[in-house]
């Protein structure tokens, strides 16, 4: 395995460095005798389920319920399969435009990127091909990392498992930070920027996207007859309470809302499909000043 990226990563537990056995196909905390499978040359820093963080979300609070979202992110990406092809075209003209906006952040060369709940893996798709660039597609689950790397093989692309709330990354160690449609699935966001934030160089950038103060929608859930969210989504923000989750000090940070909802009723990627990035953002910025009405937001924090 390779070693830089290695150096790069912790026993989540007692926050010592790994090593790679390479008789145990494992990595290894020497000093607590401690070893981490390594599948498919993914590593699994996992800590047991029941040392989790607890969540703030009401909907976990008013019905009094756990969230065990180790497990339930393991069989989420089993059941929903995050590399199936999307054939509604709206859809992929929604996710062309939000995947622009956010590698249009990036633009430091020589630099690790750190792709959270790293899903299909289109931040590798979209940038191994840049030389100099390394990917690590992480995720809580073992499925995506693993399917991220058969599906885009590079010596600069790394897979890892494990949890942000007990980040297995060593500290001051990445440059860029995406987490793209995460937030406002995590048990308590504050802390999940706060650890994210650890992992960051001095200088380092991390970029959140969510959707822009989405109405949650509920359904009666057929095995506990308890309100649960569509999409799992158990938050919702704007740029008022999302700054409630940042820190006081230590950061800069901007918001950039986007994605005009009169254009998406409109069905405009029939025509604004095939416009450059820099046209299309200049017809969505005047439909958001005019009607208002973005539906994502994007919060680009730098670590001071």
């Amino acid at each position: 395995m390779e070693s830089s990226f290695v150096k790069k990563l912790m026993n989540p537990k007692t926050k010592k460095p790994l090593i790679f056995n390479q008789k145990l196909k494992a990595l290894v905390d020497s000093d607590s005798n401690t070893s981490f499978p390594i599948i498919n040359n993914v590593p699994i820093l996992l800590v047991n389920s029941e040392e989790v963080v607890e969540s703030v979300s009401k909907f976990h609070n008013e019905v009094d319920s756990n969230f065990n979202y180790v497990d339930h992110y393991q069989k989420d990406a089993i059941e929903c399969d995050y590399n199936k092809e999307i054939t509604n075209k709206a859809t992929l003209h929604e996710n062309k435009r939000l995947y622009q906006k956010i590698l249009n952040w990036i633009k430091i060369p020589n630099t690790t990127i750190l792709d959270v709940g790293c899903g299909r893996a289109w931040v590798a798709k979209n940038l191994l091909k840049k030389e100099h660039l390394q990917i690590i597609s992480f995720d809580i689950s073992n499925q995506n990392p693993i399917q991220a790397l058969k599906n885009y093989p590079s010596k600069n692309h790394f897979g890892l498992v494990g949890d942000v709330f007990n980040i297995p990354i060593q500290p001051n160690s990445i440059d860029y930070i995406i987490a793209s449609e995460i937030i406002e699935h995590v048990a308590n966001p504050k802390i999940f920027i706060a650890k994210l934030l650890t992992v960051l160089k001095t200088g380092g950038k991390l970029i959140i996207t969510t959707p822009y103060d989405e109405k949650i929608e509920t359904s009666l859930c057929i095995h506990c007859n308890k309100p649960t969210p569509r999409h799992a989504h158990i938050h919702s923000f704007n740029e008022k309470n999302f700054k409630k989750n940042l820190p006081k000090d230590g950061i800069t940070y901007i918001f950039d809302n986007f994605n005009n909802n009169l254009l998406l009723k409109l069905k405009s990627h029939v025509i604004i499909q095939y416009l450059p990035h820099f046209l299309w953002n200049m017809i969505d910025s005047i439909f958001n000043k005019i009607f208002g009405a973005p539906t994502r937001l994007l919060i680009q924090i730098t670590k001071e």
